[in-house]
This record gives structure tokens, C-alpha cells and sequence, in this order.
């Protein structure tokens, strides 16, 4: 991946969708060795998939985008207080499903610059490994 100073969407999506595949198949490879599952609260739990996947993504945006502000379901707010991007992150959105061996989760994270109402997006589906995303015009993609 190449550094970008200025964001264009449609490198920003073709960033995320690789990073949402890599991702999300790290934690279909994570899934049937989880190990201990650790509770934030009786409805909450935190797997090492998320964490790992979490890694995974922060790590590629960080290279991709350094001058962003990512946030993050584990780690919090990252970086990039003056931005005028924000990544939202999600790892395996449906963690105590996933954490069961259900296949009803997903790896979900966005973008948008701030104030902006339309949101860029990808989400990773378990079901087949598929990636979708959207630029916000309501168009989605598969990838």
C-alpha cells in the first residue's frame, strides 16, 4: 500500500476492502481456537480474533493514512487529533456469536471526513468471505 495525503474514496475503499478481507479471514483461521474468551461485561466479550483482526486493520490504515484518526471498539481513539478523517472500527461485529461458532458476525469499519454525513464503509461477511462496501451515494459494492 502507498501513502496518501489526501484522501480519495475510492483509494480509501480499495484500502479497506483489503484490509477487511485480511482481516476477516484471520478470524474465520482464529475462530475454532479462540482459547479463553475474556468478558468486558456479562453481554460483551473480547476474543483474540478481535484483537488480532483489530491489529491487522490498524496497522494497514496507519501505513496507508497516517495523518488519520482511527477509533476503535478495543483500543480506543488513535491518533490524528487534527484530521479531518476518522476511521470507525468494529472487529467481529457479533463477537459473542462468533465466540460460539455461529456463523452470524461480521468485520465492519468506516470513514468520513468530520461533519460530513455521508459515510464510506466495508463489512466482511462470514458467509463466503465476501466484501462489500459503499461510498455513500447508497450503491453497494461487492468485492
Amino acid at each position: 500500500m502507498k501513502n496518501f495525503s489526501a484522501l480519495r474514496f475510492d483509494i480509501a475503499l480499495d484500502v479497506a476492502q483489503h484490509l477487511a478481507r485480511e482481516a476477516g479471514l484471520r478470524c474465520l483461521e482464529l475462530q475454532s481456537s479462540l482459547g479463553k474468551v475474556k468478558y468486558k461485561t456479562p453481554r460483551d466479550v473480547v476474543t483474540v480474533a478481535d484483537l488480532e483482526s483489530e491489529r491487522i486493520v490498524v496497522e494497514g490504515l496507519k501505513k496507508a493514512f497516517p495523518t488519520h484518526q482511527i477509533r476503535t471498539e478495543e483500543a480506543g481513539r488513535l491518533g490524528g487529533d487534527e484530521s479531518r478523517y476518522v476511521w470507525i472500527i468494529d472487529p467481529v461485529d457479533g463477537t459473542v456469536n462468533f465466540s460460539r461458532g455461529m456463523p452470524l458476525w461480521g468485520y465492519f469499519y468506516r470513514t468520513d471526513g468530520r461533519g460530513k454525513a455521508r459515510c464510506r464503509g466495508c463489512v466482511f461477511t462470514c458467509f463466503g468471505g465476501n466484501v462489500y462496501g459503499s461510498e455513500g451515494s447508497g450503491d453497494i459494492y461487492e468485492w
